[in-house]
């Protein structure tokens, strides 16, 4: 009688080069904790949001919790706020549980790490249409910065999604974020010929606030349309 071949492990399947769907998939039917299977649980959840398929992505990040140790990181709070985005979009009640959740973890975090989240967190609520409770992350994002600038804690990518964010948030709210304003003034009074994508994104952020109503110098409109 022949012999059953033995299910192959989700480890084994993933040291073999199978797709991160197929591991995934496996996973989802292994308990326990899996410190490397959670970048492969990551990216086969953002093809499956990507795909719409948000229950699957879902079920693929509450197993990455579950993978990873116990302990409070960035990673973890990085996974609760992108769980609370996809359920949001999915029009599940859970997504404020969730970056509430968040948004009390991410207190034990680093500065640096801390400002991250705060970002992420400050996009997803305002992805949701929680204007003031993105408002609120990316404000405290900016003040963590402005206490540590020297050196920066967080690269020129970071620091342009938390500006713009915070402008456009805060004109959103009936704010003005004096801070915020004067940091993108400078950044189109001096703009590159060739500039990055964090200069483009604070460029686009600017010309949002044109667009709001908000009073630019003339020169200043002109550099926008002109690039």
């Amino acid at each position: 009688m022949p012999t059953r071949r033995a299910i192959p492990t989700a480890r084994e399947l993933h040291e073999w080069g199978e797709p991160a769907s197929t591991v995934a998939a496996r996973l989802l039917d292994e308990p326990g904790p899996a410190d490397w299977a959670v970048s492969v649980l990551w990216r086969a959840a953002e093809e499956s949001s990507c795909a719409g398929e948000f229950d699957r992505a879902s079920a693929l990040l509450r197993r990455a919790l579950r993978a990873m140790p116990p302990t409070i990181d960035r990673e973890r709070v990085r996974t609760v706020i992108e769980l609370g985005r996809i359920e949001a979009a999915s029009g599940h009640d859970g997504a404020r549980g969730r970056w509430e959740t968040a948004a009390d973890q991410l207190r034990e975090l680093d500065p640096s790490d801390r400002v991250s989240a705060l970002v992420d967190l400050g996009e997803a609520t305002y992805s949701a249409g929680l204007l003031t409770d993105a408002r609120a992350h990316f404000e405290q994002a900016y003040q963590l910065c402005d206490e540590h600038c020297d050196p920066p804690l967080v690269d020129d990518e970071t620091a342009a999604r938390m500006i713009a964010g915070l402008s456009t948030a805060s004109l959103l709210t009936g704010h003005r974020h004096r801070g915020a304003e004067s940091r993108l003034r400078s950044i189109v009074r001096s703009t590159p010929r060739y500039p990055d994508l964090p200069t483009r994104a604070l460029m686009a952020s600017a010309a949002g606030e044109v667009a709001l109503g908000v009073d630019l110098p003339a020169e200043l409109v002109h550099r926008l349309i002109d690039g």
